[in-house]
């Protein structure tokens, strides 16, 4: 049997879904944002700088 690919149907983009935040809000996320990097930043200093890297 000959198989042939035959090119894929594009899909259909779905509508675009906007949201509005109130001014509360929108800082409130900021803020979360913020504390999120923070507490990144914070547990990669606990971790500290590797003395060796492997292979």
């Amino acid at each position: 049997m000959d198989m042939q690919f035959k090119k894929r149907v594009p899909r259909k983009k779905e509508p675009v879904r906007n949201v509005t935040l109130s001014a509360e809000a929108k800082k409130a996320y900021e803020d979360l944002l913020k504390q999120k990097e923070e507490r990144e930043r914070d547990y990669a200093r606990h971790l500290g700088t590797p003395e060796y890297k492997g292979r």
